[in-house]
């Protein structure tokens, strides 16, 4: 009986998987209520059901209306418009089958022409929706087809593969990751820990009881987000400074960093293999007296001797403050100009502004983390990472949205 009530028309054509559905002419009502509930028949995105036999075939609704007419019977309804009875048609495509109490994507067989097509009730779609572990599963609002049931999330395929929230602007992607973040921070995974890359500090608010914030340029009592230079890899660290520099200027910069990290590793006898060792490795080493020791080596004239320097004033790493030195001569007398200068200075005049922009102190003054002149420092990346990762709160928000461009 119940059959009866859900049918709701025939299949009259079937192209790949797309099938062409006319509605039956017995249909008292579009909406026809059944155990109470009412459906509404013909709604794009509805679902629709096949039986088969021992399986359910199941299928969206695409299309509606004269639109869904197949071309065939639409050149006959142009000779005689009598012959559509005044029934009407829709065009589903196939999405998945119902094997028993399981649902699964795909379809393993196709249906033909002269099959039913019935409605979708509640206790179908539980059987689409449902079917999920409570224990590793998160509910993540309700059904908007039926709003009775939870929508779930399989937790182990959320985090084991990749996924994207993808919508235009206003549309709620922010307010749906949040409550993604909410539902995983709210079961009961001790040892799971979320790290959120925030651009825009817009979930400081949304996980304020649940997450530890990092941020640039926090006050007193919050925590101030810390990436030290050291720990970029090479490319990453040069594209900061906007000045131009060849490729041969390139490789010889990465190979003074190579030596500084050498020296540290040197002068505080750490136990990492020289051999291993490149601009990429995250080691600490200063960038004030790497910039220095390159800014007094391009700015270095000379007696006639070329040994004996002419050196004026002494400038300082610490304070980016550079050499003087006696001006060269126009001549070709004395002072002489340094000739294994690499022409380097408009670089290094790009790293010094760096420096001292107060925007990029989490970079170049990352408090604990920014090594002395020696390449010391008082905490390395182990603290770093675990005071991201080891709170006692499952979500750590590192709010980027006071980095500059």
């Amino acid at each position: 009986m119940k059959n009866i009530q859900t049918e709701i028309g025939e299949i009259i054509s079937v192209s790949g998987n797309t099938i062409t559905v006319q509605l039956s002419d017995m249909m008292k009502s579009n909406m026809p209520v059944i155990d109470g509930i009412v459906y509404r028949i013909g709604q794009i995105g509805s679902f629709l059901k096949i039986p088969l036999g021992y399986a359910n075939l199941y299928g969206i609704v695409t299309q509606i209306g004269a639109s869904a007419i197949p071309d065939t019977i639409k050149e006959l309804v142009s000779q005689n418009y009598n012959l559509l009875d005044n029934r009407q048609w829709l065009n589903m495509v196939l999405v998945g089958e119902q094997i028993g109490r399981k649902f699964s994507r795909g379809v393993s067989q196709s249906p033909t022409t002269g099959d039913k097509i019935h409605l979708v009730t509640i206790k179908d779609l539980d059987t689409i929706y449902g079917g999920y572990d409570e224990k590793n599963s998160i509910t993540i609002g309700n059904i908007s087809i039926s709003e009775s049931l939870n929508a779930k999330v399989d937790l182990n395929k959320l985090i084991s593969r990749h996924c994207a929230i993808l919508g235009s602007t206003g549309s709620g992607k922010s307010n749906a990751v949040g409550i993604l973040l909410n539902a995983i921070a709210n079961k009961d995974f001790n040892s799971s820990r979320i790290l959120v890359i925030d651009p825009h500090g817009e979930y400081n608010s949304v996980l304020r009881n649940k997450s530890k914030v990092f941020r640039i340029n926090a006050s007193a009592n919050e925590n101030k987000l810390f990436i030290p230079f050291w720990a970029l890899p090479f490319n990453e660290l040069l594209s900061i400074f906007p000045g131009s520099i060849s490729d041969q200027n390139r490789d010889y910069v990465r190979t003074k960093i190579v030596e500084a990290k050498l020296n540290t590793i040197e002068k505080n006898e750490l136990a990492i293999e020289k051999e291993l060792v490149s601009a990429d490795s995250p080691i600490p080493f200063s960038i004030n007296q790497l910039w220095f020791e390159l800014d007094d080596f391009e700015r270095k004239t000379f007696k006639k001797d070329r040994i004996t320097e002419c050196l004026i004033e002494k400038g300082n790493a610490d304070e980016l403050k550079s050499s003087i030195y006696e001006t060269a001569s126009p001549g070709g007398g004395e002072p002489f100009l340094n000739n294994k200068a690499r022409g380097l200075l408009g670089f290094l005049d790009s790293i010094r502004i760096k420096l001292k922009d107060s925007t990029y102190k989490f970079l170049f003054e990352s408090g604990n983390y920014h090594p002395s002149l020696n390449g010391n420092v008082t905490k390395d990346l182990s603290n770093l990472l675990y005071g991201w990762l080891g709170s006692n709160k499952p979500v750590t928000i590192l709010d980027l949205s006071g980095i500059p461009s």
